[in-house]
């Protein structure tokens, strides 16, 4: 996953209101309109003060290790576990993948600033699959070394939508993969982007070495994604 750095900056602006007045009372305005003016001149220079730098950070993708004593962290494409310095009040299983905002301290010690937990699912090995093709927008797909990592977007109200990721058996040259998704009669709602991560645990290592074929459905038809294969090139069928 990309990784994406960001300090935090302040910027202050002020303006000015117009104001018109009667010749009577021009005077005493006028007076009024100089105060005005030094006020604005000491919040300017206030504001050109060096603003105090936040720390960099960074987001990425990141699978849960829990020990007996201790909550740690393997970021995706980092082969050191890193730990946080402060208590995580979030309920976390081992394996749940989540999205990790974070801030690093020293050595293998980081901060965690945000956490987000991801959806976390197997791939199921089925000759006859029960396909929900409810469409989907895709925004991006990768392989990591253990997963296989979706960002989608899906028209959410409020009733909860299921994912499953099913694989054909019968096809010897690709892990040949298919997205179900059932918005579960959810009502028409506004765009909701989720985020997906299947193991790949259930692969052999002969199987890993093959290149993956996600098959999703769309508004527009079933797109077909080829990842880790020379021909990186997207199919649509329509």
């Amino acid at each position: 996953m990309k990784r994406f750095c960001a300090q935090k900056s302040f910027k202050c602006t002020g303006t000015q209101s117009r104001t018109t007045c009667k010749p009577s009372r021009c005077k005493m305005i006028r007076s009024h309109s100089y105060l005005l003016v030094i006020v604005l001149s000491l919040q300017l220079i206030a504001c050109e003060k060096e603003p105090d730098r936040m720390d960099n950070y960074w987001v990425d993708f990141a699978t849960v290790i829990k020990t007996r004593d201790q909550l740690s962290f393997q970021i995706d494409h980092n082969p050191n576990r890193v730990v946080p310095d402060q208590p995580i009040d979030e309920v976390l299983a081992a394996g749940q993948r989540v999205i990790l905002n974070y801030t690093p301290v020293r050595d293998d010690i980081i901060h965690v600033n945000d956490l987000r937990k991801v959806f976390t699912g197997v791939i199921i090995l089925s000759p006859s699959m029960e396909i929900f093709t409810d469409p989907v927008k895709v925004q991006s797909i990768w392989v990591t070394d253990d997963h296989i990592n979706m960002i989608l977007e899906i028209e959410y109200h409020h009733t909860p939508h299921t994912f499953a990721l099913y694989r054909d058996p019968t096809d010897l040259t690709h892990v040949n993969l298919f997205l179900s998704h059932s918005k579960n009669d959810d009502s028409p709602g506004h765009a909701e982007k989720v985020y997906l991560s299947f193991s790949l645990h259930s692969l052999s290592p002969t199987e890993m070495n093959r290149p993956f074929k996600v098959n999703l459905h769309t508004r527009e038809g079933i797109r077909i994604f080829y990842i880790n294969h020379p021909d990186s090139e997207e199919k649509q069928i329509p």
